[in-house]
């Protein structure tokens, strides 16, 4: 059971995976799809035994997923959409657009993603042109919020590091200071 797994997704989409993400099976983002892989009952997947399922067809693009709990946030192909793949109670996955009522918020298109668990759930999202929102998350207490956030520059990346009991984000900021341009974090 330690060699390649190649295997081919009956799917109309040919289009290639971009994520493999491992959370109760091996789920699979793709350009135009969305998969979960299986094993066997109680066995590993293997060139023979693994079997592939369609959960939904929205798509990904190539902005990093993140993980909350068994659920993937990630960003729809065209980047201007905030998608949930989350798993069934009997079987598979179902997706939900997280971003219904806050398109105008991620209309630049989200450029990164960064989960910060602890102390409040919150996703934050850098857009392409320097702007940023955060998204407080938390499923179980049925809580889904978006706003949006300012800061003097253009926001260009965001990082959350574990420290300690709680997680901290950092964020590069492109500012312009005595006519020059300056990265800050």
């Amino acid at each position: 059971d330690d060699s390649a797994v190649y295997k081919t997704a009956a799917s109309d989409d040919g289009s290639p995976v971009l994520w493999l993400i491992g959370t109760k099976s091996l789920v699979m983002l793709g350009y135009g799809a969305e998969f979960e892989g299986l094993g066997g009952v109680e066995k590993p997947i293997t060139q023979t035994n693994m079997q592939i399922n369609v959960e939904s067809e929205w798509g990904a693009d190539a902005v990093r997923p993140q993980t909350v709990g068994k659920e993937i946030l990630y960003a729809e192909r065209g980047a201007t959409t905030l998608r949930v793949l989350f798993p069934q109670q009997v079987e598979g996955y179902d997706s939900g657009d997280m971003s219904v009522y806050s398109q105008h918020l991620l209309a630049a298109g989200i450029k990164s993603i960064s989960y910060e668990r602890k102390p409040n759930s919150v996703l934050w999202v850098t857009m392409q042109d320097g702007s940023f929102a955060a998204f407080t998350y938390n499923r179980e207490q049925t809580m889904a919020a978006w706003c949006s956030d300012t800061t003097d520059g253009l926001v260009e990346w965001v990082a959350t590091i574990p420290d300690g009991a709680v997680d901290v984000t950092y964020a590069v900021v492109l500012r312009t200071i005595d006519g020059g341009e300056k990265r800050n974090w």
